[in-house]
Parts: C-alpha cells; sequence; structure tokens
C-alpha cells in the first residue's frame, strides 16, 4: 500500500445552527507506519447548546452527546464510519463554561474524503436535536521515497497518558488546541507532527528538522525563536516541539516547520499560522540604540507636535505597556529622539525588516478613520467608532440609524470574527446629536464596555424617566434596534 502526503493545512469548522447542538470541530491528517492514511476528527461541544440530562440537579448539569461520521471517497463509497455517545463530566451550574471534548479516529484514503458528520443532542426524551455537517479533505499519494509530515496540530497541554482516553498518543496525554489565537495568559505555544517515510529518503540513518516562528510575508525567523534537532529515521518519527511566547508582541506570525538532510536542504516543510496578543510585552527603547534614526522613515520627522500625534494613533493597536507610554509621551518620552526610539521600535515589533511598510499601512486605516469619524473636538483615531475600527478592523456589517425617532442616533457594528470570538457586537450611539461624536455604548466582546441595560439608554431621548417604555407620540415605530442587535442585516 502506498504512503499518502498529507497536503493541506487543518481544517477548523464551527458546526452551528440556531437551537441546535454546537461543537467546534477540527480534522487532522495523519498516515499508520503500514502506510494507512486516518484522520483524527476532534470535537469540543458546547454543553450549553444541549439539554441537561435527567439526572441533573439544581446545582449540577450533565449532558450526552450523539456523534455519527461516514467518510467517503470520490465514488461515494463508504471507506469508515463510527457512532458513539460522549458524556460530559459533571458540572457545577456555576461553571460559565461547560465544553467537553472527544476524538474520532477513522481511515481515510487517497484522493477527495469527504467527511459527513452529525451531533445530536441525546439528552432529551423526544427525537433528538441534531446537527449535520460535511467537509472535504484532499490525501494525496507522495513519491515511493519522499518524506512528508501530517498535520501540524497545537497542543494545549501534555501530560501523562490516562487509560482509555482517545487523546493518549506515544504513551503521553495530549489534549489539542482548537484555536490558532493565542492570549496573553498562554505563555507558550505547544504542536506535535509526524515525520514519514525517512528510512526511505535518508538511508544513512540520520536527518535533521526545524522548527521556528518566522513573519507571514518574508518568513524571516522572528525573535530568534528556532531549533535544530537531529533525528533517527525511522517508519513514523513523532516530534513534540514548544516555543515561549512571553516576549512575542501582537500579531499575526507563521509556525514554520522543516525537514532537512545532511547538506541543510530543505526537503519538506509545512507551516500554520497563529495569532498572538499579549498586552505584558515590554517594549525596550535599549534595543534600538544603535540603530540609525536618521537613515529610518521616522528619523526625517522632527517636529514634535506630529511625532506626537503619529504616536498617539497607535494606541488602539498598542499592547498594554505600550499604552502606558503613549498616554504620557510628554512624561515617557520627553525629547524628539526619544519618541523616534519608540515609533522606530513600536513598528519593529510588528514587522521587525519593514516596520516602515506596516506604519504606511496602517497610516491609510487612521486617515480614512479621520475622514469617517473625526470631528471637531476629536482626531478620527480618538473616538470610540475610530479606536475599535482601528483595532478589530472595518466590521462585516455596519448598521446606520442616524434619524430614529424614538432613540439618539445610532450604529450596530458587527464582526463575524475577531480573534477567536464569533459574532461580536458594538453598539455606539450619540447623545449629543449635533456634532459626529457617537460613543460606544455596550459591546459583548471581551474586554469592552458591556451595558446590560444600552436599549433604555438608547431611548433617553424620548424616554423622560428609567422607564424603558418611550412616550414618544408615534408609538414604537422605529425601536428596533434589539432587533437589529440580534439580526444584523
Amino acid at each position: 500500500m502506498r504512503l499518502f502526503y498529507l497536503v493541506t493545512l487543518l481544517i477548523i469548522s464551527t458546526l452551528t445552527c440556531s437551537a441546535q447542538p454546537l461543537a467546534y470541530y477540527m480534522s487532522a491528517r495523519y498516515t499508520s507506519p503500514n502506510g494507512q492514511p486516518y484522520l483524527d476528527l476532534i470535537f469540543n461541544i458546547d454543553g450549553h447548546s444541549l439539554t441537561p440530562l435527567p439526572s441533573s440537579t439544581d446545582s449540577t448539569k450533565q449532558f450526552l452527546a450523539g456523534i455519527s461520521v461516514k467518510i467517503k471517497d470520490e465514488q461515494d463509497s463508504i471507506v469508515s464510519s463510527s457512532i458513539s455517545k460522549v458524556l460530559s463530566p459533571s458540572y457545577s451550574n456555576n461553571v460559565p463554561e461547560k465544553f467537553f471534548m472527544d476524538l474520532i479516529r477513522l481511515n481515510a484514503t487517497s484522493g477527495i474524503n469527504s467527511i459527513e458528520i452529525s451531533l445530536l443532542d441525546l439528552g432529551l426524551d423526544s427525537m433528538p436535536k441534531e446537527t449535520s455537517f460535511t467537509e472535504k479533505v484532499h490525501i494525496k499519494a507522495p513519491g515511493n521515497y519522499a518524506a512528508f509530515l501530517s498535520d501540524l496540530l497545537f497542543i494545549s497541554e501534555i501530560g501523562n497518558p490516562i487509560p482509555g482516553s482517545p487523546f493518549n498518543r506515544n504513551d503521553r496525554l495530549m489534549l489539542p488546541y482548537l484555536n490558532d489565537f493565542f492570549p496573553t495568559e498562554m505563555d507558550k505555544i505547544i504542536f506535535y507532527t509526524e515525520i514519514y517515510n525517512s528510512k526511505m529518503q535518508f538511508p544513512g540513518g540520520q536527518f535533521a528538522y526545524s522548527y521556528q516562528i518566522v513573519h507571514p510575508e518574508t518568513h524571516e525567523v522572528l525573535f530568534n525563536l528556532q531549533k535544530i534537532k537531529r533525528a533517527q529515521a525511522s517508519e513514523v518519527v513523532p516530534v513534540v516541539g514548544s516555543f515561549n511566547l512571553t516576549d512575542v508582541p501582537n500579531g499575526k506570525y507563521l509556525l514554520q516547520f522543516e525537514v532537512r538532510n545532511t547538506l541543510n536542504e530543505v526537503i519538506v516543510s509545512q507551516q500554520k499560522s497563529f495569532f498572538r496578543e499579549n498586552s505584558l510585552y515590554q517594549p525596550s527603547l535599549i534595543e534600538i540604540e544603535d540603530i540609525a534614526l536618521a537613515n529610518s522613515f521616522i528619523g526625517k520627522v522632527e517636529n514634535d507636535s506630529l511625532l506626537n500625534d503619529y504616536i498617539a494613533s497607535c494606541y488602539p493597536i498598542a499592547g498594554q505597556n505600550e499604552k502606558h507610554i503613549i498616554i504620557d509621551p510628554a512624561k515617557m518620552l520627553p525629547d524628539t529622539k526619544q519618541k523616534q526610539r519608540f515609533f522606530l521600535q513600536f513598528w519593529m515589533n510588528r514587522n521587525q525588516t519593514q516596520p516602515s511598510i506596516a506604519w504606511y499601512e496602517y497610516k491609510k486605516e487612521v486617515d480614512a478613520v479621520q475622514e469617517m469619524f473625526g470631528n471637531s473636538i476629536r482626531r478620527g483615531y480618538e473616538t470610540d467608532r475610530g479606536r475599535v475600527y482601528l483595532q478589530y478592523g472595518k466590521p462585516s456589517s455596519r448598521i446606520e440609524r442616524p434619524s430614529d425617532p424614538t432613540a439618539y442616533p445610532y450604529e450596530i457594528w458587527q464582526y463575524d470574527n475577531i480573534a477567536q470570538f464569533n459574532n461580536i457586537r458594538f453598539v455606539f450611539y450619540n447623545p449629543s446629536v449635533a456634532i459626529n461624536e457617537y460613543r460606544l455604548l455596550h459591546s459583548d466582546m471581551r474586554g469592552e464596555f458591556r451595558n446590560p441595560n444600552w436599549e433604555m439608554e438608547l431611548q433617553k431621548r424620548t424616554t423622560p424617566t428609567n422607564s424603558a417604555i418611550p412616550v414618544n407620540p408615534r408609538g414604537n415605530f422605529g425601536i428596533n434596534a434589539r432587533d437589529l442587535y440580534n439580526n444584523p442585516r
């Protein structure tokens, strides 16, 4: 039987349907020592979307999910299938997130594999609720002598094996991390992959592999985060690698894995992107003492007022320690050279090789925000809408209601995705009415201002008391903010 080359990266999907069971799902491609390709199908099931079992109490809840999987080849013939039940732990009611995981391992074949998945809520006495999902996975056969790789899989935890756990691999427990977002509290990135066919590729028995964090465009190794290892050729060479992310600032990066021969030539490689949020990162001005500021893109800017404006415009995307400097530049950066050094370091942290390009691209967004949201008292980036736009990007949808008769002018922004979060919304309103000064009234984004009474606040234009019922003589005409919030157009 031929070995198979796994040519595509992990595919992450969310099984979603209103009032249906929900789960995060990921497929990972591997090959057994005898050359059989197989798939690990990983599910992180949301207990909140399931019906508690009858045995649940007022203080604890437990859930039961069913998972049905069929893998079909290009001729629509079933290659493998599975039907299983997954019982959750018993959760206390004060636990906010009730997710539980399962892994199903099934054989696959070369070519296009169609994976048909059904997720069922088995906590119901009647007909169970069901969510269905189909994914296509391509597995390509490599050459007879070429080394190849499994998918790169992020790992959240490694420990001693637990008897019977589907997450045991190579005598260790490896819990997958079904995300590409690494927040401040996660100070380490861990991954797992497998190298195949190394005996045929390296008849001498020895070879090397490396892994590194690189820039997503230039592929330059960043922050000296690179490790090179030697290995003995075998049918399957498992690899677990990790990096400390404490000194990695905010940004998008690539985790790159390469297999090399004795001439240090890359034989096969793969990469996986990830996002880092690091509010504790401390920029160092000392690092750029030897940089020729005069020849840099900011070295030609010596006007203090303009430098202050440039620095202030970076606040929406700055880390926590950078914000402390930006808030009080007169104290923290008392002279022009220090302002230039800080600004250059700020953009080198985001693009080490081409900081000027990173700044000029961001400056275009700052200018656009000024055009859209600037007013007579604030620069565009100082406004709430401008800050959100620069920090999170252009919203997926933007609802504008400048003249609702029963409410202050307001806008509702919706983002399909922000990092690992889905369907995020922001509500802005303009209580001043006269100028283009919209304030953030409410958001369901983590770390943003939440106001459970935002509708009441919005309607105070026509509601003289704290009652949420407006007294506008035209009745309830125009009061549809909640509908627009729940169902963005």
